[in-house]
């Protein structure tokens, strides 16, 4: 079902966290195909590529957080605030979809409990996807 969907998709990325190694969750991204459709703006696949390139900055980032990740282990994925319908026309898509901001991925290691905050998820088909691993970055206003 869709929660060891998740719990498939959250061991991945974790994976990938300890690792180093982006690619290991690349399947945990929202899929281009689909996302240059439902995009409304210039040039989706390049927005695409934009989004992909700050996730695995993101998954980079987060392995850092510890020296050694030997012994990790993965506890839980879930979606910790209310999932609300996106409209088509909202956001810059065509096509609507449920999101959700905030899912709490839950991990020990060392003995200790962490967590990783997922920014936002989409759904597709029943599956949910990452969108934005951290917030997004805020555009500068031009003075």
């Amino acid at each position: 079902g869709q929660t060891s969907d998740l719990t498939r998709r959250g061991r991945s990325l974790l994976a990938a966290v300890a690792r180093a190694r982006p690619s290991l969750a690349r399947g945990f991204f929202f899929p281009r195909e689909v996302f240059t459709r439902l995009k409304r703006v210039g040039s989706p696949d390049r927005y695409w590529r934009h989004l992909m390139g700050l996730y695995e900055k993101d998954i980079r980032r987060l392995h850092r957080r510890h020296g050694d990740w030997t012994g990790v282990v993965f506890e839980s994925l879930t979606v910790t605030s209310p999932i609300a319908w996106v409209r088509p026309g909202q956001v810059h898509n065509r096509i609507g979809y449920f999101r959700t901001r905030f899912a709490r991925l839950r991990y020990r290691l060392g003995g200790r409990r962490y967590s990783i905050f997922l920014h936002t998820l989409i759904t597709w088909q029943g599956r949910w996807y990452v969108t934005h691993l951290r917030a997004p970055p805020r555009r500068r206003r031009q003075r």
